[in-house]
């Protein structure tokens, strides 16, 4: 059974595989949803009725918003837990932030895992699978998550790079290190005192601020959950702080 847009029926046929709509008669021995602009109640409800009488139940990915002009929209990750609500077992999602999807690009390009950099602008899909993966990451801030939300991230959804948009990947990018109770990042430096302390500005100073955050978190200095109030609010970088 597809369910979602006609990428989805044309990739079960790619591999030799038979699609069937919604509007088939009988019972998929499996359910492949991905998302689709068009994809109604009554999908849906055919979906969680073929789950529930025994079919595997695989989800391209679980996003619960794609971005639009007009905002947020519901992606397909809400249309997979509309399913979810009337069954009783989960899907398999092989999209992100699942590592399938990630290792089978590796493959595709030819390169080992540990030499493919993972760019995106969400972190909890983007970022957490390419850590999951063993790929580096890089963050784009044109998107869903912005400093703030990369501050407050754990371990598992901590970009290995933060960019202001897709230029930065032709541009310089400075190695971070430690001076004393500073974390450095070309010109720029930060420290977490009772505030965050950033001296500098322009992504190297949110880089650093970045930097200083996440050890403080580490070391048990500061909540994660407080991590974020440490960022100047409304703020896309640190201000300039020039000695």
């Amino acid at each position: 059974l597809a369910v979602g847009g006609p990428g989805v029926a044309a990739a079960l046929r790619l591999v030799g595989l038979q699609p069937r709509s919604t509007r088939d008669e009988g019972w998929p021995v499996a359910v492949l949803q991905g998302y689709g602009a068009d994809v109604t109640a009554t999908d849906l409800a055919v979906a969680a009725h073929v789950v529930r009488a025994g079919a595997r139940w695989v989800a391209t990915n679980d996003d619960l918003t794609l971005p639009t002009e007009r905002g947020p929209a519901p992606g397909n990750g809400s249309l997979v837990r509309a399913v979810r609500l009337a069954v009783d077992v989960d899907p398999e999602v092989i999209g992100k932030p699942y590592p399938p999807m990630y290792a089978m690009a590796a493959r595709v390009l030819g390169a080992r895992p540990d030499r493919v950099l993972a760019v995106g602008d969400r972190l909890e899909t983007d970022i957490e699978g390419a850590v999951a993966t063993g790929l580096a990451s890089a963050l784009v801030l044109t998107g869903v998550h912005g400093p703030a939300d990369a501050a407050a991230a754990p371990p598992t959804r901590r970009p290995v790079h933060v960019l202001e948009d897709l230029r930065g990947l032709h541009e310089p990018y400075p190695e971070g290190r430690r001076d004393g109770d500073w974390f450095v990042r070309g010109r720029a430096r930060a420290r977490v005192a009772d505030t965050l302390e950033v001296v500098g500005s322009g992504m190297d100073g949110l880089r650093a601020g970045l930097d200083a955050i996440w050890a403080a978190v580490d070391a048990g200095r500061v909540r994660r959950e407080d991590a974020a109030g440490l960022w100047p609010t409304g703020s896309v970088v640190p201000p300039d702080d020039e000695e």
